[in-house]
């Protein structure tokens, strides 16, 4: 999902709490806070010598220990402000691909896709997922894409 398509999202549903599953069943905290945005410029080389350029944009939620137990989420509005603010001081790209970066004692720290946004009446949750690595040049290596996770790339292949 874009930032773009997040922010609209968002302003679409005024005033509802937010909420994150990070995993199935599995929810950062009502204490959460949105303590950054970051803007992540990626210059990457695959297995197979090409080059990769793209532009991401990382929200990063962080649950404030002094806050453990707080009843109520950060609602779609803030969130909107902090973003709002963020642009004035560094332009942000809508057109982004937009990662959750969250962790805690519990869930180790991992950038995380938007797989669903679903709204009801008092809340928006967001669904989140990782993906799985891929190889990035599967055709230089001679490799289809796995139906499964038995195969793999292994040093023999050309590819690693």
């Amino acid at each position: 999902m874009t930032l773009e398509s997040f922010v609209n999202i968002l302003t679409a549903n005024p005033n509802k709490s937010l909420l994150f599953e990070v995993a199935p069943q599995v929810y950062a905290g009502s204490h959460y806070h949105l303590t950054e945005i970051k803007t992540a410029k990626i210059s990457s080389v695959d297995c197979g010598g090409q080059k990769h350029e793209w532009i991401e944009t990382v929200f990063q939620l962080w649950e404030n220990p002094k806050e453990i137990g707080k009843a109520a989420y950060l609602k779609t509005d803030k969130i909107l402000e902090i973003v709002s603010k963020v642009n004035a001081v560094s332009a942000l790209h809508a057109e982004t691909s937009l990662k959750i970066e969250y962790g805690n004692a519990l869930f180790p720290k991992a950038q995380l896709d938007i797989r669903h946004v679903v709204a009801s009446d008092q809340q928006l949750l967001v669904q989140l997922h990782s993906e799985q690595t891929k190889c990035k040049a599967p055709d230089i290596c001679g490799i289809s894409e796995p139906t499964s996770n038995s195969q793999t790339c292994t040093p023999e292949s050309g590819c690693c």
